[in-house]
């Protein structure tokens, strides 16, 4: 990881441990010599209040490059949760904003991110789709079954 990469995440986790927003989880994760592994962040999201996602809690992987923050680090949910815009096999999330082609800029945090992502959960994009299942019952007139689906996992989600 170059120098860059590695005291912006380092700056980012300092900043976090300060002030972040409540519910939410980011911290690197550990390598196996006990040192903190800056490529790797396991994050938590919880689910937005008064949304059919309210009381889950959704655990998810943030993976950094080494030219971060150049490009985006990925974001894959685990375990892989039922959206139109989490790949349905690897939990990866597709986003815009996660695209370096798109509208990732570099002055995004790691905060800005999460909760970016937390609004998308209530708010699927309909451009970035990655589950087709998902968006299928998502985009119906009758949303019952996606909701259905939606709070049956968030209160799977929301047991620890």
């Amino acid at each position: 990881m170059t120098d860059t990469a590695l005291n912006r995440l380092k700056d980012e986790r300092r900043d976090w441990r300060k002030n972040h927003p409540f519910g939410f989880v980011a911290k690197p994760c550990l390598n196996q010599d006990g040192s903190l592994n800056y490529k790797v962040w396991k994050c938590r999201i919880p689910g937005l209040n008064n949304t059919f996602w309210e009381n889950g809690r959704y655990n998810m992987f943030m993976i950094f490059s080494d030219d971060y923050p150049i490009s985006p680090p990925i974001c894959r949910f685990f375990p892989i949760i039922f959206h139109p815009n989490v790949c349905r096999t690897c939990g990866t999330v597709r986003s815009s904003l996660l695209n370096i082609n798109n509208h990732w800029d570099p002055i995004y945090s790691i905060r800005h991110i999460l909760l970016v992502i937390q609004l998308m959960l209530h708010e699927p994009s309909i451009v970035d789709i990655a589950n087709e299942i998902a968006y299928f019952l998502y985009s119906v007139p009758d949303r019952t079954d996606y909701y259905r689906l939606v709070q049956w996992q968030a209160r799977r989600m929301s047991e620890d």
